[in-house]
């Protein structure tokens, strides 16, 4: 592993742990040690993947990628959490199309700031010298590289906007059918239930999103990748 994947992971794990304390903090109370045991346990826990994900990659390279993947998409699906409870404490409404508005923006939040770029230039292995096009051209080339990547890059983050719009539909689908049909026929508190919806509902789009993502956003130009192929 690279020290940018240990890193990564780790940020990826301790922030987790920090958001889960947060939205834990209600319905634990006295229990701080479970705080601390987060705090250490999550960032090991991510590296452990990581390395696990680095020996199965060996036959199957889209694990590695799979696995970086699931990194983001924690911290995402976390902070689609937090900033849905804190949404939805603004209105207090039981309005279906309430409910459903704030988790599409709970949800689009984190896409825009994390998701992008995570799965861009970490998970999907994208090269680190598309940040700075200008470092690897000189002269008069440069500036006309640089406008190439410029484009490329608008081009593919609308093509991301497009196919996460539509997980983003899968993810609200999900969420209200789980608490709107399913919840009344269960005997969880709807408090608890709300926040199980919202991990499934999330899960399920990112089974879409890592496909669409690996296949068709950030598809390595002009090389065909096997998806069985060994990691170098």
């Amino acid at each position: 592993m690279r020290l940018i994947d240990i890193v990564l992971a780790l940020i990826c794990g301790e922030a987790s742990a920090l958001l889960i304390n947060d939205l834990m903090k209600d319905y634990f109370f006295g229990a701080r040690f479970l705080e601390y045991i987060f705090l250490f346990l999550l960032p090991i826990l991510a590296i452990v993947l990581l390395f696990a994900a680095e020996l199965l990659a060996k036959r199957f390279f889209f694990v590695w990628q799979l696995a970086k993947h699931l990194l983001v998409g924690l911290l995402v699906v976390l902070f689609d959490l937090k900033i849905f409870v804190f949404l939805i404490s603004l209105v207090a409404t039981d309005s279906v199309w309430i409910f459903g508005t704030v988790k599409a923006v709970s949800f689009l939040i984190p896409v825009v700031t994390i998701k992008f770029f995570g799965n861009k230039y970490w998970a999907f292995d994208m090269p680190a010298e598309a940040l700075s096009p200008t470092l690897q051209s000189f002269g008069d080339g440069a500036a006309k590289a640089g406008e190439k990547q410029k484009n490329n890059l608008g081009k593919q983050f609308a093509i991301f906007l497009i196919v996460t719009i539509i997980g983003s539909l899968i993810d609200v689908g999900c969420f209200l059918f789980l608490t709107k049909f399913v919840m009344s026929q269960i005997g969880i508190s709807s408090q608890i239930w709300v926040r199980i919806s919202i991990v499934i509902a999330a899960t399920v789009a990112a089974a879409w999103n890592f496909i669409t993502y690996k296949f068709i956003v950030f598809k390595k130009e002009n090389k065909k990748e096997n998806v069985f192929s060994p990691i170098s």
